[in-house]
C-alpha cells in the first residue's frame, strides 16, 4: 500500500511567514505562522522564523518537500543559508524548493502555464510566465532605479511634492499637513523635519507615506501621483506582455498592495480594453502549494485551486 505523500508550502514575506501542510490530494492538514521570513529583508530573523512556521505546520508528519516562496528568490540562487540545517536540527528532514513569490503570485489565481504576473507594493515588477516558469522580468529595478509606481514610489512622490509645496516649486496641497501631523517634533522648520525624517529613515520606508496620497486622493496633486503610478504600473506590463510568444490575448494576474487599490483597478481596466484576461492573486500560500505540488509530479487543475483557495483564512 503506497504512502500518501505531504508537503508543507511557505509564503514567506517580510512582515509574516505562513506555512501549510497538505497532502498530494490538496487537503489541508495543518497550519503555521510566524514573524518576517524574508532572509534579504529579515536576516536575522528569517531562518528562525522559517523553521517554526514550518514545525507548527507539519507537527510530527513526515514530509516530502518544503515548497517556500518568497521575493529575491533568485538573488538567493535558491536556498536561505542555514535553513536546512536549523530544520534538521528541529526533526524536520525533507528537500527544500526555493522559488519566486512572482510565481505564487501567479498560481495563487490560475493553473494556466503562460502570461504575466505584476507584484505592485512596497516595490513593483512585472514577469512572463512561461510553461509554468518564469521567463523575462520587467522593472523590479529597486527604489533607486526603479520600482515605478509601486508603494515606495508613491510615498517618495508624496514627499518630493509635499517639499516643493512648502519652498514654492508647487502648488500648495492637502498633502503636506497630512504628512507633517505624525512626525516627530523638532528644531527648525517644516521642511527640515520633513527631510530629517525621510532621510533618516531606510529608502523603502518611504512607503509608509503611499497612504496619504490614496486617503486624499480627491486632492489634485495626490490625483496626479496616483494617476502617473497607474501609468507607470500599466508600462511595465504592458512591456512584460509584448516578450509573450504565446499568441492571442494575454492573461495577467496582478498582486500586491498597490495593485488592489484604485491604481490596480485603473490598471486592470486599461488591460481589459486591451483585450487581456485580469485576473487577481489570493493567498500566496495557494501558489506555494500548488508549485509544490507539481513539483512532485502531481497534476494541478483548476478545480483544485479553487479548493485551496475557498479554504485560505481571510484577513
Amino acid at each position: 500500500m503506497s504512502t500518501v505523500r505531504t508537503l508543507v508550502a511557505v509564503d514567506a514575506g517580510g512582515t509574516s511567514t505562513r506555512a501549510v501542510l497538505l497532502d498530494e490530494h490538496g487537503t489541508v492538514l495543518g497550519r503555521g505562522t510566524a514573524g518576517p521570513g524574508n532572509p534579504i529583508s529579515a536576516p536575522d530573523e528569517a531562518v528562525g522564523n522559517l523553521v517554526s512556521a514550518i514545525a507548527d505546520a507539519a507537527g510530527d508528519t513526515g514530509l516530502g518537500l518544503v515548497a517556500i516562496t518568497l521575493a529575491g528568490a533568485a538573488t538567493l540562487g535558491g536556498q536561505v543559508p542555514g535553513l536546512d540545517g536549523a530544520l534538521a536540527d528541529a526533526g524536520i528532514e525533507a528537500p527544500v524548493l526555493i522559488e519566486p513569490d512572482l510565481l505564487s503570485a501567479w498560481f495563487s489565481a490560475t493553473t494556466l502555464t503562460d502570461g504575466v504576473v505584476l507584484v505592485a507594493g512596497t516595490g513593483a515588477v512585472a514577469a512572463v510566465v512561461a510553461d509554468g516558469q518564469l521567463g523575462t522580468l520587467v522593472d523590479g529595478c529597486g527604489w533607486l532605479l526603479g520600482d515605478d509606481g509601486s508603494g515606495t514610489w508613491i510615498g517618495r512622490r508624496v514627499v518630493h511634492d509635499v517639499l516643493a509645496s512648502l519652498d514654492g516649486r508647487g502648488p500648495n496641497t492637502v498633502l503636506t499637513p497630512a504628512l507633517l501631523d505624525p512626525l516627530p517634533a523638532g528644531e527648525g522648520s517644516d521642511r527640515a523635519r520633513i527631510i530629517r525624517h525621510a532621510m533618516s529613515s531606510r529608502p523603502t520606508a518611504l512607503a509608509e507615506f503611499a497612504r496619504l496620497a490614496f486617503e486624499h486622493a480627491d486632492d489634485p496633486v495626490a490625483t496626479a501621483i496616483l494617476d502617473e503610478a497607474a501609468e507607470h504600473l500599466l508600462h511595465t506590463v504592458r512591456t512584460a506582455c509584448g516578450h509573450l510568444t504565446t499568441t492571442g490575448a494575454a492573461t495577467v494576474v496582478l498582486a500586491g498592495g498597490i495593485a488592489s487599490t484604485v491604481v490596480g483597478d485603473r490598471v486592470a481596466a486599461a488591460l481589459t480594453s486591451d483585450g487581456a484576461s485580469v485576473m487577481r492573486a489570493v493567498d500566496g500560500t495557494v501558489g506555494a502549494a500548488l508549485i509544490g505540488l507539481r513539483h512532485l509530479g502531481v497534476a494541478v487543475d483548476e478545480p483544485l485551486r479553487q479548493r485551496l483557495a475557498g479554504l485560505s483564512p481571510r484577513e
